[in-house]
């Protein structure tokens, strides 16, 4: 018999507020245990609750994010149960009517399917101390006693733990663009428990369900949930009933294991709480929270593609997170959709990898958006070259300043004019006749290092477009047979017509040089998938590239998107050839050291400086 899965999740959020929900507690992290807290969270006799009316207002704007319905009269109540973590033994809650209803989260799976995963209510509720347990010991830190939380209870929709983590992202999203919560995981600031049971597939009742606790990741819930799914089906099979209980996640056995039988809603004996009044909220005021709510993610996305010109995937990566896509649009504010590209082609590579690599948030850097949209409009300008810009951009990251007063004090200009940069040349072809000789004799490598001769010539500030350029024309004419040369190379039975040549250069001066072209009939090669599979892959399109050393390789696509650009391939999978648009980057199949496994090491990285720019035949 075949069953399937229904899963639900309750997530608890705290809210983003200055104190706690019922005392003027200060909520803050990294302070010694059991010192931020009041005989009203410590719940003493006689100490009476106010409530936190900032935490009404975030848990409403979370319902009008989610699409819920907001309840005007709602209702505080008491769950009583005896634990540590709970010193009054009750937890004030909402239990019979929450402030916000229904709503829901739209997730797109893996293949590309979207699924509407409905939310049953929003409750607000203050959050239980924390337990800290030591070798012999256990102590109870009352700091988080009383922080407000808001509990997000979703329908049984999600029927994989792929369902589950694409709707707690989505929901993460969405919270964190609101301004409600921080969302972090490591924090505790968002946790979820929960549930699942199976049932036989086209069957509408809802099998025994089964609570799980103790995951504070997405990888646990994922996890967990596959773990459980597979142990309800194992009990199935062996007629084994299945309990309904809560159970407890081991990260380190992989496993869940039982913790307590499932406490129902009469268990916990709710009746409404005496001290607090009824929240009652007219129009004048929702509408009032509902104009500080911002542009929903979905909606941002689309409008980036619109506004700035970028890619689907660029604007959906740069909208997960809010402050990356606050900081992209304040540089690229008052850019043209050309310059906006080359804003965030260097955001997602060359900056998100300093992000990265010094484990600081784009905030948390030196470089301000206006610093970074300046060096985009001097590199666009032709003011600096490729390699300048990659030379600025980690200085300014790391310590700041205004790149135009930068490259004006150091004299970092690229070199435009062309009748200094013909002079460069000229010298360059004068002092090396080998090369030259290499490139009459049809070795297009050859062009490549008269164009590494004229940046050091430069000192590096030539405009690597324009030299190229130059160089092509002077070596041309040089070598009328250029052309013949390149016309056609043959690999096996499939000819490759060479349409177009550029080269780029790394940050060594080292220049490699790469034809686009394509075959007249489809290439087939194969190629082995990660997961053992060989596929045969066609296409018409290929490149040969040239290193620095004369050695060369012709590669054919094998992947092509509008985010991360194109990637070709060699028929026996030993080089690898990227290029996005700015950057190009050749791989070459080693034996990785820190791996001790093939894999393929990046060998050259580099700006594109177009060549002659042709269309052959």
């Amino acid at each position: 018999m075949e069953f399937e899965n229904t899963i639900g999740l309750e997530t608890h959020v705290q809210l983003k507020t200055r104190t706690k929900m019922f005392c003027g507690c200060l909520l803050k992290t990294g302070c010694d245990p059991n010192t931020n807290v009041c005989p009203v969270c410590l719940g003493y006799p006689g100490a009476l609750p106010v409530m936190n009316k900032e935490a009404v207002k975030l848990t409403v704007m979370s319902g009008m994010m989610l699409g819920c319905e907001v309840n005007r009269h709602a209702t505080f109540d008491r769950k009583n149960y005896f634990y540590p973590d709970m010193a009054k033994d009750y937890q004030i809650s909402e239990n019979g009517s929450p402030l916000c209803i229904g709503g829901g989260v739209e997730i797109t799976r893996a293949d590309g399917t979207k699924k509407f995963i409905r939310i049953n209510h929003i409750h607000l509720e203050e959050d239980a101390a924390k337990i800290n347990h030591y070798a012999t010991t256990s102590g109870v830190d009352f700091n988080r006693g009383g922080t407000p939380l808001m509990e997000i209870v979703s329908e049984p929709d999600m029927e994989s733990a792929d369902d589950a983590i694409a709707y707690l992202t989505a929901l993460k999203e969405m919270l964190v663009y609101a301004g409600v919560s921080d969302c972090n995981l490591e924090e505790g600031n968002m946790r979820s428990d929960v549930n699942i049971s199976i049932r036989p597939v086209g069957e509408k009742k809802l099998g025994t369900k089964v609570e799980i606790k103790n995951m504070n990741s997405f990888s646990g819930i994922h996890a967990a949930l596959v773990h459980e799914a597979r142990r309800q089906r194992e009990c199935m099979a062996h007629s084994i009933p299945i309990m309904q209980e809560t159970r407890r996640w081991d990260p380190e056995a992989m496993e869940t294991a039982s913790m307590r039988s499932k406490e129902n809603a009469h268990d916990y004996r709710y009746f409404p709480e005496p001290d607090l009044v009824p929240v009652e909220l007219d129009e004048a005021t929702i509408e009032e929270w509902r104009k500080l709510l911002p542009e929903k993610p979905e909606a941002r996305r689309a409008r980036m593609v619109e506004e700035y010109g970028i890619a689907e995937y660029d604007a959906e990566v740069l909208s997960q997170h809010k402050e990356n896509a606050d900081w992209y649009e304040a540089a690229a504010k008052g850019l043209d959709k050309k310059a906006a590209k080359v804003l965030c082609n260097l955001f997602m590579g060359d900056v998100m990898a300093l992000m990265n690599a010094s484990g600081k948030s784009i905030g948390e850097c030196a470089m301000t958006p206006a610093a970074l949209a300046a060096l985009v409009k001097l590199s666009v300008a032709g003011t600096i070259n490729g390699p300048t810009l990659k030379e600025l951009l980690p200085e300014i990251f790391e310590k700041g300043g205004d790149p135009e007063q930068i490259v004006k004090e150091r004299g970092l200009g690229a070199v435009s004019d062309t009748a200094a940069l013909e002079a460069f040349v000229d010298q360059a072809i004068a002092a090396n006749p080998g090369p030259v000789q290499d490139y009459k004799n049809g070795k297009k490598a050859a062009a490549g290092f008269f164009v590494g001769q004229v940046m050091k010539l430069s000192k590096g500030k030539a405009d690597p477009k324009i030299v190229g350029g130059l160089v092509a024309k002077k070596l041309s004419a040089l070598a009328l047979s250029l052309v013949a040369a390149m016309l056609v190379l043959l690999v096996g039975c499939t000819s490759f017509r060479p349409q177009q040549a550029c080269m780029f250069t790394d940050a060594n001066g080292n220049i490699v040089t790469v034809e686009y072209g394509n075959s007249k009939k489809d290439h087939v090669s194969k190629f082995t998938a990660p997961n053992g599979k060989v596929l045969d892959m066609k296409t018409k399109l290929g490149v040969r590239v040239t290193l620095p050393d004369g050695d060369d390789f012709l590669a054919w696509e094998c992947m092509n998107t509008l985010s991360v650009g194109t990637m070709y391939r060699t028929d026996n999978q030993k080089w690898l050839y990227h290029a996005n648009g700015i950057s190009c980057r050749v791989f070459k199949k080693a034996l990785n050291p820190s791996t001790g496994q093939d894999d393929y090491l990046e060998i050259f990285e580099g700006v594109i400086c177009e060549g002659p720019g042709d269309d052959r035949e």
